[in-house]
């Protein structure tokens, strides 16, 4: 039986030849095990011959047989640019593709022939020539005709000349490749900004051979009929305020003459293809603003008449990009959200959804048993020119195998959050449509809709016994409500906020609310919702995206614009920020045994950090676009992040163990520290590394993993039973019990045969019967007298709720610090003690004299005395 074990490892990239069956496995970057999602899709294309449909994404570029739809092979371009344009050679044998450079690939065996480096700037359009000696490729200004065989620059083409019309919008290339049709928007003083021109080049002078008007409008798609006879040209003209209302037009390519007007758009249309044979074509729009999700977005058209042949009703998203099959039957659409969809020209009917591609991922979440990965997402992105949103999905994945099991739709906008149940029967997603929607986990059923909220909701969270769910939004976002989850009624509202709060969490204890918002984190009571503090960033007042609680309670962390704040979670008192470069921290999580934090960041990166020293273990690299989301699975043996490029990935973080084993050599070298014996602070230090994969002297067996075998062998190599001294001595504060019960459960399900470990495990045995006390007890406050703050320890021998009231010398209580639940055990040093700094619950810093503490736990209660001197 296999078993995993704490830290990372990477996998070699498997090739899509050896398990071409398995797109989940198909092109992975370095240390991911699998991709749920093909990514977002910006650019479709057929293949001249009508054997394959081309899609540019945010993983690369996915074929797909046009017959089936099914994936054919990926060419993956890296793991830091999108593919956002791709166009088949003429003969159907080459594809050339953009994204951070050109790439010219074979088209039958998906290899790499050359690539144009990215002096010469973006490629808004990518086309061949009629013979497919040449394409072209524009950025804003300039067309570049490149040879096809070589890669060399022949010629450019300025179209932006510093004339009335600028701006290009749009750009077509003749089928025979002699004329560059450009579209352009108004510059200068005495245009009005909705006018727009269309100009026609000679590509091999590069001379303007003729301009026509294109009245009040943008041009803002063009193209060219397969025999080069006819121009169609897709308008956009901002007519109705914040509204646009779209068309397009016919006319003669030679002379510019118009043929025919087709209206029915609801928004400017940014997207026109021609099937092979030129009798119909497609024109694809952006909805406007006024028309909301029920409007049309395509159209197919007779091409001779002007005649609207068919329109896809179904159609609800904006369009990104479509193309027809070269006998006109077929259209493919990708949504701006990057949906995948085929499409009968005929009866406007819809074929087939291609699966795994999905507009941005907002959250992941993995169930309880590790089996099932849920990914929310958005169907589109708001922008300056209105790209709205449109209903969102919650996808269901099989942890294990990579496949889609559910697809969860009822909202009628993105996802923002999601999250499973204790228990994992129930999935909660919040959305931009202002509401809460709990689905069941196996089903996909919708059980209950929440509704109350007047804004969108950030995000969710269960209560760790599983009756509540908190929920953030509402009033622009100011206000957490609880709901009960049995009943699904509200039962308060938690306010006092100025600023949107964009994430929750519970406390494990269950008995405290955390709310990022900017600048600070809110805290508060989550049985009566009473405000209990407030923690701020020190360095200003800087966004927080997310806020997590650390397994045992003692942390809490916040991803933010500069750092991750850390603060001590029972004082309240600011930890040493972890400082990232590069990107934001958008999102933290804790693995579950503590010792490693998650950070997903807008620089589409991945980061580990040690949760002890604070140190970067590890940055996983893979995603092309912002990371907005990571998990655990329950064991830590996966993590999941999710990314605006549409794909979740999972990666590996724990080596195989084969019957007790480690695979390979032992060399065990116990003493961490190297001072020349074997103690309790070689103990300490490996286990402040667990999860660390980069050499050190914690990786005692030398098997380049620091887990827990290298912790159970030093323990093995220990005096057989430790005494409770060591409970005080230097280094030794993070041996809670908690901790050394999880170590315990981990060895234990390893079943070691190996004699060093068995002692290992009996020492740990030892190890925890010593942290725990054998009484209860209240100890002497440190310092006494002070100025401005004390610590007060205590002593626990079983878990109990812990409270300190502090009384001034008349009886008048001051302050009361509510310690909540804690597990047994010593809390004799300054991580650990109570926390008080000197001030009421007002904030206001006491006068000096004589103070009374009353301590209470569950039925123990003892008291004590300090002063203040000021």
């Amino acid at each position: 039986m296999k078993t995993t074990l704490a830290s990372l490892i990477f996998l070699t990239v498997v090739s899509l030849n050896t398990i071409a069956e398995d797109t989940s496995r198909w092109g992975l970057p370095e240390g991911a095990k699998a991709r749920l999602g093909r990514g977002r899709t910006f650019d479709l294309t057929y293949s001249p011959d009508g054997t394959r449909l081309a899609a540019a994404s945010s993983t690369g570029v996915w074929l797909y047989d046009s017959a089936t739809g099914d994936p054919v092979s990926l060419l993956r371009l890296g793991n830091i640019f999108s593919a956002t344009r791709v166009a088949f050679s003429p003969d159907s044998r080459t594809i050339v593709s953009y994204s951070d450079v050109l790439r010219m690939w074979d088209a039958e065996t998906g290899e790499l022939r050359y690539t144009v480096p990215a002096e010469f700037g973006s490629a808004w359009y990518v086309a061949f020539s009629a013979d497919g000696r040449t394409f072209a490729t524009s950025d804003e200004d300039i067309v570049r005709l490149w040879d096809t065989e070589t890669g060399v620059l022949k010629h450019k083409i300025r179209v932006v000349r510093g004339e009335l019309f600028g701006g290009v919008w749009s750009l077509a290339l003749s089928p025979d490749g002699r004329t560059l049709a450009s579209g352009h928007r108004s510059l200068q003083v005495g245009h009005s900004e909705r006018d727009g021109v269309v100009r026609l080049w000679d590509t091999a002078t590069g001379e303007l051979q003729y301009t026509f008007s294109a009245g009040i409008s943008r041009p803002t798609s063009l193209a060219f009929s397969p025999d080069g006879r006819t121009l169609a040209v897709g308008h956009l003209d901002w007519a109705f305020g914040f509204g646009s209302w779209g068309w397009a037009t016919l006319r003669d390519a030679a002379t510019g003459e118009f043929k025919h007007l087709l209206e029915g758009h609801k928004g400017g249309v940014y997207r026109l293809a021609f099937s092979a044979d030129g009798r119909t074509f497609a024109s694809g729009s952006r909805i406007s603003m006024e028309y909301g999700s029920g409007a049309v977005t395509v159209r197919i058209w007779d091409a001779a008449t002007g005649a609207n042949l068919s329109s896809l009703e179904a159609f609800v998203w904006e369009v990104g990009s479509l193309a027809l099959s070269p006998d006109g039957g077929v259209l493919a659409v990708a949504s701006r959200g990057g949906r995948l969809s085929l499409w009968d020209t005929a009866t406007g009917t819809l074929r087939r959804q291609v699966e795994g591609h999905s507009g941005p991922i907002t959250s992941v979440a993995i169930s309880p048993d590790g089996g099932t990965v849920a990914a929310g997402n958005r169907a589109g992105q708001v922008g300056w020119d209105w790209d709205w949103r449109w209903a969102g999905t919650v996808r269901l994945w099989d942890a294990a195998t990579g496949t889609q099991k559910n697809s969860l739709e009822g909202h009628t906008d993105g996802i923002k959050s999601v999250a499973f149940s204790p228990d994992g029967r129930t999935l909660a997603s919040g959305s931009w449509d202002e509401t809460v929607r709990l689905w069941n986990a196996a089903t996909g059923e919708n059980i209950r809709t929440l509704e109350g909220h007047t804004g969108e909701v950030n995000s969710v969270a269960f209560g760790p016994d599983g009756n509540t769910l908190a929920s953030a939004g509402g009033e622009d976002g100011e206000t957490v409500r609880l709901w009960d989850l049995e009943t699904g009624v509200h039962r308060q509202t938690l306010g006092g906020t100025d600023r949107e709060i964009v994430g929750v969490a519970f406390s494990p204890d269950g008995n405290t609310l955390a709310g990022a918002t900017a600048g600070r984190i809110r805290l508060w009571h989550a049985e009566i919702g009473a405000l209990k503090g407030t923690l701020t960033v020190s360095s200003g007042n800087f966004t927080l995206h997310s806020v997590a609680f650390s397994p045992d309670g003692g942390e809490l962390a916040a991803g933010g614009w500069d750092a991750i704040h850390l603060w001590d979670a029972e004082t309240g008192v600011k930890r040493p920020s972890l400082e990232v470069h590069g990107g934001e921290e958008t999102i933290v999580t804790y693995s579950p045994d503590g010792s490693t934090l998650a950070s997903g960041s807008t620089d589409n990166t991945v980061r580990l950090w040690d949760v002890l020293t604070g140190e970067n273990i590890r940055t996983l690299d893979g995603h092309t676009g912002d990371v907005t989301s990571v998990a655990f699975s329950p064991d830590g043996s996966t993590l999941a992040s999710g990314s605006n490029d549409g794909t979740v990935l999972l990666w590996e973080l724990f080596p195989v163990v084969e019957n007790g084993q480690v695979e390979g050599p032992l060399q065990i070298t116990p003493d961490v520290n190297g001072d020349g014996r074997i103690d309790i602070q070689d103990l300490v230090l490996v286990a402040g590394r667990l999860g660390k994969t980069a050499e050190n002297g914690a990786d005692v067996n030398g098997d380049g993993i620091v887990n827990i075998l290298d912790l159970v062998f030093v323990a093995g190599m220990l005096d057989h039973a430790p005494g409770a001294p060591l409970v005080g001595s230097h280094g030794t504060e993070m041996l809670r019990t908690t901790k050394v019960k999880k170590w315990l459960d981990e060895a234990r399900r390893l079943d070691l045969a190996d004699v060093t470990l068995q002692r290992g495990i009996e020492y740990l045995e030892n190890l925890l019967e010593a942290l725990t006390p054998e009484r209860t007890a209240l100890l002497p406050n440190f310092p006494n007298p002070f100025n401005p703050e004390t610590w007060i320890p205590y002593q626990l021998a079983r878990d109990s709720h812990a409270r300190i009231s502090i009384f001034s010398s008349k009886g008048v209580l001051v302050r009361q610090l509510d310690l909540g639940l804690q597990p047994e055990g010593y809390y004799t040093d300054k991580h650990y003690a109570a926390y008080w700094d000197g001030r009421n619950e007002g904030g206001e810093l006491l006068a000096s004299g004589l103070y009374v503490y009353v301590f209470r736990a569950g039925s123990y209660r003892a008291s004590g005395r300090m002063a203040i001197v000021r």
